[in-house]
């Protein structure tokens, strides 16, 4: 099944953003880039990180020369167009370096409103030939040539599953786990099960239907603009952690991505949590 362009004119985008990601996926399964440091800011980068992070540029000032860049590892590039490809090289570096197969690639294109237009995640471990991604604004969301599409409202009396932050560096209270329920009233569980799944992966999994939510509550806009398409493109809500519209080009103020009838119960556990985060 492909993804219908013919209402947005985003063919060529898209086109762009998978031949990107057909090359990155040659660099993911290269097993000699593994030496690591961990930056200032405590997070692991890798020279498969930096190596993603030079293809991608590299490929985006010969293809869209105008657009800006904003990705992980680089400084901002500042483009005429308006538009801005934003790109996490490796989401979930620290589980590669332990050997989880829940780390991915993901890249964007926003546009000038701030909202994404393409987006495409890979995750080149899971299943028979790994786990792809693609959405385009008003085409839908694709999983591996399939159209996919979010859980559907839970029923009466049965918790929603969420996926937490997964950091229990700076994130308070019940959302600083991996995964965890809350019941209609919005309260917290009473086990709770801790890693550090990546954004990006649980995302998906709110695009696929396997989670109802998932909280983020960091700043970058690299690990939530293309979740955000990929969600709501698959009939999900995708907002700021306290329930806004926000642009994806820019600092964000965490996320929140569901199956859009448990969004607010969810952004109310999530902004009572994050007071006095943002």
């Amino acid at each position: 099944m492909d993804i219908n362009v013919s209402r947005n004119g985003l063919g060529d985008e898209l086109a762009v953003a998978s031949s990107i990601t057909d090359e990155v996926r040659d660099l993911m399964l290269r097993a000699d880039l593994t030496a690591a440091e961990v930056k200032p800011d405590g997070h692991l980068v890798t020279e498969l990180d930096r190596a993603i992070d030079a293809l991608v540029r590299r490929r985006l000032a010969e293809a869209r020369p105008y657009d800006g860049v904003m990705t992980e590892e680089s400084d901002p590039f500042e483009g005429r167009s308006g538009r801005t490809w934003v790109c996490d090289p490796l989401d979930g570096t620290r589980a590669r370096d332990l050997g989880v197969p829940v780390w991915n690639f993901a890249l964007a294109l926003v546009g000038p409103d701030g909202w994404p237009l393409v987006a495409t995640v890979l995750n080149p471990l899971l299943g028979r030939s790994g786990e792809r991604f693609a959405a385009v604004l008003g085409g839908g969301t694709l999983c591996n040539g399939k159209r996919v599409r979010v859980a559907p409202p839970a029923a009466l009396g049965v918790p929603i599953k969420v996926g937490g932050t997964g950091d229990g560096r700076d994130a308070p209270g019940s959302v600083r786990d991996t995964f965890f329920t809350l019941d209609a009233a919005g309260s917290p569980p009473a086990m709770r099960r801790r890693s550090g799944v990546p954004t990006v992966f649980k995302g998906c999994r709110v695009a696929t239907g396997q989670l109802d939510a998932a909280i983020y509550c960091g700043r970058h806009a690299w690990d939530a603009a293309a979740i955000a398409l990929l969600v709501t493109e698959a009939a999900g809500r995708a907002t700021s952690i306290d329930g806004n519209v926000q642009r994806y080009d820019r600092e964000v103020r965490g996320l929140v991505v569901s199956n859009g009838s448990c969004h607010d119960l969810v952004t109310a556990a999530a902004t009572a949590a994050y007071r006095d985060h943002f």
